[in-house]
């Protein structure tokens, strides 16, 4: 959070796309995400990377900033020997234009505009982790109802209070409601890119979603 924080105090905007940098299997792999992350900038609104029961868990949160963030600071504060504004182009144009890296992902507050027909793209989405947000939204359906499977277990109990039940089931139903309201983006979904014309790698600025995604 004060990483995050201090981000803004540098000029860095939210980056509701970096969480795509894994997939579900590499998110829970601690190998990959101490090198990469979590999810590819600190400004993200990333929520806990939390493992179906069964399955290997990996680290639960995003530790310190990601490619993305120190991409855009070296942007930002690189010292650059120019006599004008202008002579410094050339090599922020250079700096710009790795934007196609797959860990440099971006896509921001305008970008997400919650989760109606006003945000096109499905993978800039608050609260989500992967690159496949719809196999995500299913594993957190999975978690939700292992969490209601579980509730008699610990509250089915002499004196045990009902209003417990509301809260774990109430919580469950967040999961639930999240998880439908990203589906829905990709329902007439556009991804959305910032590439230059000529940047290595540089793709389309808009793509369809495919019909059978």
């Amino acid at each position: 959070l004060v990483c995050h924080e201090v981000g803004h105090t540098l000029g860095l905007r939210h980056n509701f796309k970096s969480s795509v940098i894994n997939t579900i299997d590499q998110l829970q792999d601690t190998t990959r995400t101490l090198d990469v992350g979590v999810a590819g900038s600190i400004m993200d609104y990333t929520p806990v990377n939390l493992a179906r029961e069964g399955e290997h868990q990996g680290e639960y949160w995003q530790k310190g900033p990601g490619a993305y963030d120190l991409w855009a600071i070296e942007y930002a504060y690189t010292p650059i020997d120019a006599a004008t504004p202008e002579d410094e182009l050339p090599e922020l144009s250079k700096i710009a234009s790795r934007c196609a890296d797959p860990l440099l992902s971006y896509g921001t507050d305008e970008d997400a505009r919650g989760y109606d027909s006003s945000g096109i793209d499905p993978t800039v989405t608050q609260f989500d982790l992967g690159n496949d947000p719809i196999l995500w939204s299913e594993t957190r359906m999975d978690l939700a109802s292992e969490l209601w499977s579980k509730m008699d277990a610990y509250l089915d109990k002499p004196g045990q209070r009902y209003p417990r039940y509301r809260s774990l089931f109430s919580q469950g139903m967040g999961e639930y409601f999240m998880s439908s309201l990203i589906l829905s983006k990709y329902i007439g979904g556009i991804y959305h890119r910032r590439d230059h014309v000529g940047d290595p790698g540089g793709r389309v600025p808009f793509e369809p979603v495919a019909a059978v995604t």
